[in-house]
């Protein structure tokens, strides 16, 4: 299953650490509102594509799941748009 992030605090670098240790998951991509801080994330965890457009990030089909780590107020506004883009959601 292919994973992207949203959010580049440290709850996404515990995600991103435990994730690497489950066969057959992959963190693809990762979004953030500034590319300086989803390229440190991306280059930290070896994720070849980052996002500072959602929707753009939610029309990649090779994502299978979103991790939503944004702030709280943000969470139903991008699961929505997660699982209107037929993604998984884990929030």
């Amino acid at each position: 299953m292919n994973v992207a992030t949203i959010g580049t605090g440290f709850i996404v670098e515990w995600f991103l650490e435990a994730a690497s240790q489950i066969e057959n998951l992959h963190a693809t991509a990762v979004y953030s509102r500034k590319e300086e801080s989803g390229k440190k994330l991306a280059d930290a965890f070896q994720i070849k594509n980052v996002y500072t457009d959602l929707e753009e990030m939610m029309q990649n089909d090779d994502i299978d799941c979103i991790y939503i780590a944004s702030p709280n107020s943000l969470h139903y506004e991008h699961a929505k748009m997660a699982l209107r883009h037929n993604k998984h959601v884990i929030c």
